[in-house]
């Protein structure tokens, strides 16, 4: 279905027509168990200030939504009786679509919470087939109020998943699904940055001390902000201990080369491989250092040269 300004709506807005009571076809569906005092009480409000929102029904008189007011008619019908017998009615045009009137009317009760309203969004734009911003023209909303929604179920579910593992409690799940669309979106990160036990524990903060929009705006914020600092600190060390090494690279390069000397002077034509572990390793740089009397500032650096530098005449280190 493609629906622009021009499409001609599911239900024609101006096409009310008062239909006899005893003419209208109840669904299996109609609430069993409706209670009888807010029947009562709508029955009156109707007797006092009229029936301010038609039912809807199909074109052969299919009661689609408004079951309650239609019970509170017939109950009107039988008190007043004369007075109540047809029922301002509007008329479905097609059959098909009339499936999701009463979804459109669920989103539109104020009851209906902000999960069920956001899986009724998504449910008629799948149904429906229509854009955000089609669904939006046809519900009365806005295009942003409808994607927010959709991005609410998205981050929702990709925190549900992510910290599975965790096992929230059904109180926590609980006190998630009840926030609001502007806390949920500011949990995207959640769903992807830092690590899960990170995220658990922020979660877990946000849902336990209620915190406000701002609030998890500055938690989310500082969290990060530490994050980088961390980053960026470890950068620069890794970055300081490589330069440090390059340095003692070249402060030993002259004992590595006297070294390399030694064993081109005793060096044969045939060379028979050896093998030797890594404590006769240790063994040999304390030989060198106290042989060459070579001062060595960072010995796994000097180990290390010097592992490749044994390998080129046929010695090897074995892990």
């Amino acid at each position: 279905m493609t629906l622009n300004k021009e499409t001609k709506p599911i239900v024609n807005q101006w096409l009310i027509k008062e239909t006899p009571l005893d003419l209208i076809k109840t669904p299996n569906r109609i609430r069993q168990s409706a209670d009888i005092n807010l029947i009562n009480d709508l029955a009156k409000s109707i007797h006092q200030s009229g029936l301010l929102n038609p039912i809807i029904i199909t074109e052969d008189f299919q009661l689609m939504s408004g079951e309650r007011r239609f019970t509170a008619y017939k109950l009107l019908n039988e008190k007043y009786p004369g007075e109540y017998e047809c029922i301002p009615c509007r008329i479905v045009n097609d059959n098909q679509q009339s499936n999701y009137i009463p979804i459109i009317e669920n989103i539109q009760r104020e009851s209906l919470t902000i999960l069920e309203e956001c899986y009724s969004l998504y449910t008629l734009i799948q149904s429906l087939k229509i854009t955000s911003a089609e669904l939006g023209i046809f519900i009365g909303k806005s295009e942003v109020y409808i994607e927010n929604r959709l991005r609410y179920l998205k981050i929702l579910d990709g925190i549900k998943k992510r910290f599975k593992q965790f096992r929230l409690t059904p109180e926590q799940v609980l006190v998630l699904e009840s926030l609001s669309v502007s806390k949920i979106l500011l949990l995207r990160p959640l769903t992807s940055h830092w690590s899960d036990k990170e995220s658990y524990d922020l979660l877990v903060q946000i849902l336990e001390e209620d915190l406000s929009v701002r609030k998890i705006r500055e938690l989310l914020t500082t969290h990060n902000e530490k994050n980088i600092q961390r980053r960026l600190n470890q950068e620069s060390s890794e970055n300081e201990l490589t330069e440090k090494d390059s340095e003692e690279d070249e402060t030993n390069l002259p004992q590595l080369k006297e070294v390399e000397k030694s064993f081109s002077q005793s060096s044969k034509k045939s060379i028979v491989p050896i093998k030797i572990s890594e404590t006769t390793m240790y063994e040999i740089v304390d030989l060198l250092k106290d042989k060459l009397n070579i001062q060595i500032k960072n010995e796994k650096t000097f180990r290390n040269n010097l592992i490749k530098l044994l390998s080129n005449h046929a010695i090897y280190l074995t892990r």
